[in-house]
């Protein structure tokens, strides 16, 4: 089954089934792919990749990681 975008541009769905120990490594996998990808389930991964994805835009948005404080950002990490 294939979709199409605004442009008349076919997209392919591709379904990928495998075992692994832990979801981190697809994680990577998909993120490599930027918005050319979506998790449609397990649910937990899709949650995942969505939390790393908005992490990953307030980096952009303002400059600061996850973890640091407005003061450390402010005062020179």
């Amino acid at each position: 089954m294939a979709r199409g975008d605004q442009l008349g541009r076919q997209w392919r769905i591709i379904q990928i089934d495998v075992e692994v120990a832990g979801t981190r490594e697809i994680q990577y996998w998909v993120l490599g792919w930027a918005a050319q990808a979506e998790i449609l389930k397990p649910a937990v991964l899709r949650e995942e990749v969505l939390a790393e994805a908005r992490a990953m835009a307030r980096l952009y948005e303002t400059g600061m990681m996850v973890n640091e404080t407005m003061a450390e950002y402010e005062f020179g990490r």
